[in-house]
């Protein structure tokens, strides 16, 4: 079952078949640089949010 919004879908998978993965595959730098740009992206938030949680820790006033 497949939810989407607020609809289910059920699915029925005919047949498995993996996709072509290899690099003459039209989609396959596509796909690579979506996946890089994800990535990348994901990366930069968690330095960003470590940064920003060290920020707040050094700047919190000490107490007594």
């Amino acid at each position: 079952m497949v939810i989407a919004a607020d609809k289910g879908l059920f699915v029925f998978a005919a047949e498995k078949k993996a996709p072509d993965l290899s690099e003459a595959n039209p989609r396959f730098t596509e796909t690579r640089a979506q996946l890089g740009a994800y990535t990348s992206r994901l990366g930069a938030s968690a330095v960003i949010s470590d940064m920003v949680e060290q920020e707040l820790k050094r700047s919190e006033p000490k107490s007594e």
